[in-house]
């Protein structure tokens, strides 16, 4: 055999040399990487649990919000309600006064008729005063 034409096979890199380390560091010292493995499981455990809890609360928020936009729906409207109300107590205020004006000039009317109504009778009363003298005096 001719070992001048035979090659070698390639050197393996240091990254693979580093990782075969690694490994071989790994089943020599197993107790210390299985408990950094224990918290690890721990670790993973306590983020599942988190992302349940944040899947509830996103759930929450999103129900919140749903709730919160009816609530901000019925207040719109209740709100509008309000502004209608509001503007029919306006005119019927405006009414109002225009009937209490009304009604003032109305009575005002009536107390100059009654003015006129008072002096009629005092005059005719005189008149009869003045009768009953005469009769009196005729008599």
């Amino acid at each position: 055999m001719n070992f001048a034409n035979v090659s070698l096979p390639p050197a393996p890199s240091n990254e693979t040399m580093a990782a075969i380390y690694h490994l071989l560091d790994v089943i020599a010292n197993a107790d210390k990487y299985k408990s950094k493995l224990d918290e690890l499981a721990k670790v993973r455990d306590a983020a599942h649990e988190a992302i349940g809890k944040l899947s509830d609360l996103q759930k929450k928020h999103a129900d919140l919000a749903a709730e919160r936009e009816i609530v901000s729906q019925m207040a719109t409207l209740g709100k509008q309600k309000l502004q209608d109300a509001m503007n029919a107590l306006a005119a019927d205020r405006a009414a109002l006064a225009k009937d209490r004006d009304a009604h003032e000039l109305s009575v005002k009317a009536h107390a100059a008729e009654r003015q006129k109504f008072d002096e009629l009778v005092a005059a005719h009363s005189a008149r009869l005063n003045e009768l009953d003298r005469l009769k009196k005096v005729l008599a």
